[in-house]
């Protein structure tokens, strides 16, 4: 009797220790719908791109200030960083726009999205007027999500005929969310950025 109940108090803890892993997706698709232009990753022409990955107990949870978006690396932040390039057969100006698929209330609340492209950074993040938070971060240097399901629809680049440029795409958890207006950090179930899970994006090159 003794052995049938410590098999099943084992078999209870193992299970819970189990459930305590998280299984993290981050997911960017890359597609270009205009004829005179193409992707380039790692070297090959593609029309299309999926950068994506999923690891246990590994969000990309950062504070913006601790991202360098000046490296070729980042090695110092859990920032996911997904890299590619646009070749333009002619002269011609593109328009990128960038949406969030299915995305649930804590992908869009702590979700903070980076792009540069010519050398120049935008950051994006959702807006709410009733928010009381204690920003780490500086709102004026922010732009505003569209919308809860699209980021941006107006980026535009402009290219001569045979140029090629590099777009690089930062997406992370924004840490700054977990304190609130007094500066207190959110521990243990106040925290839910863990919920903040699966980060699928899709932007278009047109």
């Amino acid at each position: 009797m003794k052995k049938a109940i410590c098999s099943i108090l084992i078999s209870i803890l193992l299970f819970s220790l189990m459930s305590c892993d998280r299984s993290h997706l981050c997911s960017l698709d890359v597609l270009c719908s205009n004829e005179n232009a193409s992707l380039i990753v790692e070297g090959e022409k593609v029309n299309s791109f999926n950068f994506s990955s999923n690891e246990l107990n590994q969000q990309p949870l950062e504070k913006y200030s601790n991202i360098d978006f000046t490296s070729e690396e980042n090695n110092n932040s859990n920032s996911k960083v997904y890299r590619f390039e646009i070749s333009s057969l002619a002269e011609d100006t593109y328009n990128l726009s960038l949406k969030l698929v299915d995305a649930n209330k804590y992908v869009v609340d702590f979700l903070r999205v980076g792009i540069v492209v010519d050398d120049e950074l935008k950051v994006y993040k959702d807006y709410d007027k009733f928010e009381e938070l204690y920003q780490m971060e500086s709102d004026d240097e922010l732009l505003h999500f569209n919308s809860k399901s699209e980021i941006f629809n107006d980026l535009t680049v402009d290219f001569s005929a045979g140029e090629t440029k590099e777009v690089v795409v930062f997406i992370w958890i924004e840490e700054s969310e977990l304190y609130d207006k007094n500066g207190e950090r959110y521990t243990g179930w106040a925290d839910k950025s863990y919920k903040a899970s699966p980060i699928v994006l899709s932007l278009e090159v047109e």
